[in-house]
């Protein structure tokens, strides 16, 4: 009974002994992944820091310029439309002598953004009425946003006859185009790629289409 509690005790012994040693071993592998492993950071550290960065495009600079040409804008816009807010809002912040003037020089800067593009003739005009309040006596009011709107929709009839007239001239010219490649097409006898004549013919039809839609 002796021995065997003897060997027990001795294989409990050598077993604590074994699992030191793969402790012991595990803490040397981890110690030298982790060696390993700052040996790499310090490595590649060094690598992208010796690299020194790429120069811009002149691509990335043209995109570069455009951004911060744009975000300008935008934020010149805001900050316009909070003043022209606070104006409208309480107008009573600025003097009356000088509120004429003011409402005028809103008015022109209204205008400035919308021949931009950033204001839709409505709202443009609606900017407008709500300025003239502040330049025109209340008994004159009426009479002068008449002219005003008079004035925007004798504007807007001459863009949208402009615009049927462009439109016009623009059918005609693709009509024109359009006999001219079916005659081309027809007296062909081979087609690129394989394509059947009324395959390149509306291929042919579709390009003219477009390069008259960019001109």
């Amino acid at each position: 009974m002796k021995k065997i509690m003897l060997l027990g005790t001795a294989g409990v012994l050598a077993l604590g002994a074994a699992i030191t040693l793969i402790d012991g071993s595990i803490e040397k592998e981890s110690a030298k992944e982790s060696t390993r492993h700052d040996r790499n950071d310090a490595v590649s550290i060094a690598v992208q820091t010796s690299i020194p960065p790429l120069a811009p495009t002149p691509e990335q600079h043209r995109d570069n310029a455009m951004l911060a040409s744009e975000i300008t804008a935008f934020e010149a816009r805001r900050d316009f439309l909070d003043a022209l807010q606070s104006f409208l809002e309480a107008p009573e912040t600025v003097a009356e002598a000088q509120r004429a003037d003011t409402a005028e020089d809103y008015r022109e800067r209204v205008r400035e953004h919308a021949e931009r593009g950033e204001f839709s003739a409505a709202e443009t005009l609606m900017l407008e009425l709500a300025l003239l309040r502040h330049q025109v006596p209340d008994d004159v009011y009426e009479a002068h946003a008449q002219a005003l709107i008079a004035h925007y929709a004798d504007d807007s009839a001459a863009r949208e006859a402009a615009w049927r007239a462009q439109a016009t001239q623009t059918h005609a010219a693709y009509k024109e185009r359009e006999r001219a490649v079916v005659e081309e097409v027809r007296a062909m006898e081979h087609f690129p790629d394989g394509m059947t004549r009324g395959q390149y013919l509306r291929e042919r039809l579709q390009a003219e289409r477009e390069r008259l839609a960019d001109d």
